[in-house]
């Protein structure tokens, strides 16, 4: 007998028919370093929190466990595949899982030709497609009204426009009274004298009288 410590896996159990209680179970040598098949279990996590599935999808468990090459030390004991962003157009498939083993852990070559299976999927309901055309209609409903407040607002933009349009006034109104006045007082310079609109007009007439006599 030596002190050498042996790792084994269990690669199988059988239980007793009527006890439920395992009679038989087979161990494999495990070597770190070499390729050690594994029957690893894959467990789906926060179903629950995916949408779809909330709104009344059905969820389909189709792969529980994958067989695995490892060459690690410190192996998985589980696959857990996080379902959180599941829908009925993007299920989880083989492929997705080889992406999430850690480095050192391989899947084995019988899933080569398998990739595009799917582990878990989800499948549409009658309760599905009710919610789903009841959020369609709401969605067109709320379009609706925002169409409606835009042509408002556009409405209300043109009337606040054409109130706004001014005709230009002038600020002063000069009357004819105001601009003879205002001629009154101009003052002219004639053969080096200072005359008023008024003297010149005087004259004006004096000298058109003179020609006519």
């Amino acid at each position: 007998m030596t002190e050498e410590e042996i790792r084994v896996t269990c690669s199988m159990i059988n239980y007793h028919e009527t006890t439920k209680l395992p009679y038989f179970m087979e161990f494999q040598r495990y070597i770190v370093g070499r390729p050690n098949l594994l029957r690893l279990p894959v467990v789906p996590v926060q179903e629950d929190k995916s949408a779809h599935f909330q709104a009344g999808c059905q969820f389909h468990y189709l792969k529980k466990h994958l067989w695995c090459w490892s060459f690690n030390d410190v192996y998985p004991a589980q696959l857990e595949v996080d379902c959180s962003m599941l829908s009925p157009n993007m299920p989880i498939k083989i492929g997705d899982v080889e992406r999430m083993l850690p480095y050192g852990v391989y899947l084995h070559k019988q899933y080569d030709s398998q990739l595009f299976h799917s582990i878990v999927r989800l499948s549409i309901t009658n309760t599905y497609v009710e919610r789903k055309n009841t959020i369609i209609e709401q969605t067109d409903q709320i379009k609706q009204q925002r169409r409606k407040m835009q042509s408002a607002l556009l409405e209300k933009k043109k009337e606040e426009k054409i109130s706004t349009v001014v005709k230009k006034v002038p600020s002063v109104v000069q009357s004819s009274k105001y601009l003879q006045a205002e001629k009154k007082n101009i003052v002219l310079i004639v053969d080096g004298e200072e005359v008023t609109m008024e003297e010149m007009q005087a004259r004006s007439k004096e000298g058109v009288s003179q020609k006519r006599k």
